[in-house]
C-alpha cells in the first residue's frame, strides 16, 4: 500500500500546483477587470453628480443640449482641419519634393568629378536643372527650366539622364503615397 500512496499523493501535489497556478492567473485577470471597472463607475459618478447638481426638469435636456454643441462644434473644428490639409497639399505641390544631383567628370584631362548637375522638381515635376562644368582655366554654370517634367532649353546627356530619374523617382514616390496619379 506504501507505493500507491506515494504515486497518490505525487500526483495531488502535482495537480495541487496546476490549481494553484490557475486560481493565480484568474485572480489577476479578475484584478485588471475590477480595477478597469471601477474606473468606469468613478466616471459615471462624476456625470451622475454633475446631472444631480442641476436642479428642474430641464436638466438632462440642458446636458444633452450642451453635449450636442460640443460635438458640432467638434464637427466644425474637423471640417477647418480637413480644408487647411488639402490648402496643405495643394501648396506643398509648389515646394521642392525631389533634388537629384550627379557628379561626373567633363573633360579627360582634369581630376576627380568635379562637375556636376543637380535637379530640383516640385510635385508638378516643374523646376531647375543647375549644371556646373568644372575646367582647369574655367568654370561654368547653368541652369535650365524644367516644365511638367520637359526641359525648357536642350540638355546634356548627364542632364536628360539626370532628369529622367528624377522624374522617375517623383512619380514613383507619388503613386506610393496614393494621392496624386501620373499626368
Amino acid at each position: 500500500m506504501g507505493p500507491i500512496f506515494g504515486v497518490y499523493d505525487e500526483f495531488i501535489l502535482h495537480g495541487l500546483s496546476i490549481w494553484v497556478t490557475l486560481i493565480f492567473v484568474f485572480a489577476i485577470i479578475s484584478a485588471v477587470f475590477f480595477v478597469l471597472g471601477s474606473r468606469r463607475l468613478r466616471d459615471l459618478r462624476h456625470l451622475y453628480q454633475a446631472a444631480s447638481t442641476r436642479k428642474g426638469p430641464d436638466a438632462l435636456e440642458d446636458i444633452l443640449l450642451h453635449q450636442a454643441q460640443v460635438e458640432d462644434m467638434l464637427s466644425a473644428r474637423v471640417e477647418a482641419l480637413e480644408k487647411d490639409a488639402l490648402n496643405l497639399h495643394v501648396l506643398i505641390q509648389g515646394c521642392v519634393q525631389k533634388c537629384k544631383l550627379d557628379r561626373y567628370q567633363a573633360f579627360r584631362d582634369t581630376g576627380g568629378d568635379q562637375s556636376f548637375s543637380l535637379a530640383l522638381l516640385d510635385g508638378k515635376c516643374d523646376g531647375a536643372i543647375i549644371t556646373s562644368i568644372f575646367g582647369r582655366n574655367e568654370s561654368r554654370l547653368f541652369a535650365k527650366r524644367v516644365v511638367k517634367g520637359v526641359a525648357v532649353h536642350a540638355l546634356s546627356e548627364e542632364e536628360r539622364k539626370l532628369l529622367e530619374e528624377a522624374r522617375k523617382d517623383l512619380l514613383g514616390k507619388k503613386e506610393n503615397r496614393g494621392r496624386v496619379t501620373k499626368e
